[in-house]
Parts: C-alpha cells; structure tokens; sequence
C-alpha cells in the first residue's frame, strides 16, 4: 500500500508530539492534598487525559482507515465517528 509507512511515520510523530501534553497532565494529577488549588489542579488533569486520549484514539483510527485500501484499490481518508 502506497504511503503507508509515510502514514505511519507521521501518526509517530504527532503521538510524540502530543507526548508532553499528556505528562503535563499526568503531573498535575499528582499534586498533594494539601496544596493550594489542589482539587482544581487534578479536575483539570483528569480532563486533559482524558481529551489527550481521545485525540490519540482518533488520530491512530484515522490513519488505520487511511491506509486501508477500497474496492478500487485506492486508499481511503475516513474521519467517521470524529
């Protein structure tokens, strides 16, 4: 399949990419009871994880249905469900 492995290679680098948004988030969960705004801090963490997750989840599935050939043989751009 043609530009399969370029697909795949550009999907690494947006996960990569996408990779300090999600520790930033993983920090943030951590913070300690006692801190100021603490409550704030992990609601907001646990949003940004979950959103970081989604994005990661429909970023593979759209380059999985990319590199999927139709009847045609041609390659297919499919966003369905996004």
């Amino acid at each position: 399949m043609p530009g399969t492995e370029q697909d795949l290679d550009r999907l690494d680098q947006l996960i990569c990419r996408l990779h300090p948004i999600e520790q930033l988030f993983h920090l943030m969960g951590k913070v300690g009871e006692d801190t100021a705004g603490a409550e704030l801090a992990r609601g907001c963490a646990e949003i940004g994880l979950v959103l970081t997750g989604r994005l990661r989840a429909c970023l593979e599935q759209s380059f999985r249905h990319r590199s999927q050939p139709t009847s045609d043989g041609q390659s297919e751009i499919s966003t369905a469900g996004h």
